[in-house]
């Protein structure tokens, strides 16, 4: 019998050996299919689990508490309104008879609503809708210190109240409608303003700075 033949000269040897009944292995040293070779890596997966538990590291933002600089500075324009709206003078003498405070206003706009002589929005203001601003103006500027996600809301309404605040406060000292035989000119009444109408005029700024500064931001 004769062995094997030989490869001829030129050609490779066959990279694999044939073994008992004829089928080819595989020599040391090479990989399987479908196995890797030692000390080769494995295909990284993916890592699994709930969005929560990837994004948990992630910086959550600066956090919040309750603005008490805000608030205590509105608290300090609330005061100063309360006090134009009850207990000083807001004209001298020299515009009216008597004391004029806020209330003592109303009552003579009243009589001059009369002979339709009072000018609406006065009559308006020193009515009912001063103390609405007031009430809204400062309300809306405490909740705006509150942190949270109706905070900035709230300032926009506090401030554009209490700019509401400022404009009709100059509007309305203009007490008796333009055309009136003898009414004062609006120069006069500014000339004779006293402290309730600047306090009413430095409470509204106050409001607002406050609702402005909003809540503290946490360290």
């Amino acid at each position: 019998m004769t062995g094997p033949t030989p490869p001829e000269w030129g050609q490779p040897p066959s990279d694999r050996s044939t073994g008992p009944g004829g089928y080819a292995q595989p020599q040391y040293g090479q990989p399987q299919y479908g196995q890797p070779q030692y000390g080769q890596p494995q295909h990284a997966q993916s890592p699994m689990g709930p969005m929560t538990t990837r994004f948990a590291k992630l910086d959550p933002g600066p956090s919040y508490t309750f603005g008490a600089v805000g608030a205590a500075v509105a608290v300090l324009g609330a005061i100063a309104i309360g006090v134009a709206f009850t207990a000083v003078d807001w004209f001298t003498h020299a515009i009216g008879d008597g004391p004029s405070h806020f209330s003592d206003i109303h009552a003579a706009l009243k009589k001059l609503n009369a002979v339709h002589a009072a000018n609406s929005l006065s009559s308006a203001y020193f009515s009912w809708l001063g103390w609405a601003l007031f009430a809204v103006a400062v309300i809306a500027a405490i909740i705006a210190c509150a942190p949270g996600a109706t905070s900035a809301l709230f300032k926009a309404i506090s401030a554009l109240t209490a700019l509401a605040g400022i404009v009709l406060t100059l509007v309305a000292i203009d007490l008796v409608k333009r055309g009136t035989a003898g009414a004062p000119s609006y120069t006069e009444y500014l000339k004779h303003s006293r402290l309730g109408v600047y306090l009413s005029l430095a409470g509204f700024v106050l409001v607002a700075v406050g609702a402005l500064i909003g809540p503290r931001r946490a360290k």
